[in-house]
């Protein structure tokens, strides 16, 4: 299948044939042209191109990996540019901090700001050819890459948003409260026991209560977790949780997000039910060159059906191949 057309991007492979084509055609073709290793405990992929537009950086979503980005991946490099992707610390292939492969522990968002910067000076600046780094991140990644561009202005030069965790949907519970719990427990020596109100992992995750709106990507995804021990974490420390809050309180700070000085476009997902809204749109009013775009999607945008697929990803391209 080609994607890179004249006019732009031209479709998304089928989702009757899903799985065959992810591995008869986008898992080959990714095979030879990824350079794979680890830098600093962190598991990275780094997908070359002869010539580049550009190298986007991708920052994945809690309890994500690598091999979950492998078909945007595709659609990225046949556009014309190089990635770099990475397994965020406590996720996938990288160092953990907690022998509970299926928890995800960190005591500060800033140490995953700090491996991104590493991560890109490293890898990223040396392959990029002299050409601009773009970011695409998600969830999660949406949360520490703001961190990111808050505290190092001027390594990016455009960056795409998708359904960031500025605000974290915690049903009826408040911040405040979400805090104190996590302080309390943390006060009593479990830093690093399960937050109570999650679950454990389920290698038969109903798509029904997924992020994801293509049963095809969810049930492909969901087979690959089942068996591959390293792909499933599914619940946080209460460490992380409380850190999660305080960072997302800190992104959207008006004081650091003004700092952004980078066209920013941030797409909200209008059936969200794991992030909160209400924080991307604050988020968006202190910046001096944030657009929004709303799609009828779940949280994993870039997970959604053909039909809401396609169009989505036409704009993240005309949004990357816009000059100036």
């Amino acid at each position: 299948m080609e994607n890179k057309t004249e006019n732009g991007f031209a479709g998304c492979i089928s989702e009757e044939k899903y799985e065959e084509m992810m591995e008869r055609t986008v898992e080959p073709y990714l095979g030879k042209i990824v350079e794979a290793g680890y830098e600093n405990g962190l598991y990275y992929e780094f997908y070359r191109q002869q010539e580049c537009k550009a190298t986007i950086v991708i920052c994945y979503g809690y309890t994500e990996s690598c091999v979950k980005y492998h078909e945007l991946i595709y659609y990225m490099h046949q556009m014309g540019y190089q990635v770099i992707i990475w397994d965020v610390r406590g996720h996938g292939k990288s160092l953990r901090e907690t022998d509970d492969l299926k928890m995800v522990h960190i005591g500060d968002f800033l140490q995953y700001v700090s491996d991104m910067h590493h991560m890109i000076q490293k890898i990223a600046v040396p392959k990029s050819q002299g050409k601009p780094l773009y970011l695409y991140a998600h969830s999660m990644g949406g949360c520490i890459s703001t961190l990111y561009l808050e505290e190092y202005p001027g390594v990016i030069a455009k960056a795409v948003l998708n359904a960031p965790m500025l605000g974290i949907n915690n049903g009826n519970i408040p911040d405040f409260a979400a805090l104190l719990l996590c302080d309390l427990a943390i006060l009593f020596g479990k830093r690093r026991e399960k937050l109570f109100t999650m679950g454990d992992f389920d290698p038969m995750e109903p798509f029904e209560t997924s992020g994801c709106d293509s049963r095809a990507r969810h049930s492909y995804y969901r087979s690959i977790r089942a068996t591959h021990e390293e792909y499933q974490n599914s619940y946080a420390s209460y460490s992380w949780a409380r850190a999660a809050v305080r960072a997302a309180r800190k992104a959207v700070a008006p004081k650091n997000a003004a700092k952004i000085r980078i066209p920013v476009l941030l797409f909200q997902a209008e059936r969200d039910a794991f992030v909160r809204n209400k924080e991307q749109d604050q988020f968006l009013s202190h910046i001096t060159d944030g657009h929004k775009v709303i799609v009828d999607s779940r949280h994993e945008i870039s997970r959604n059906i053909n039909e809401q697929l396609e169009p989505y990803l036409k704009e993240v391209f005309a949004f990357y191949d816009q000059i100036g």
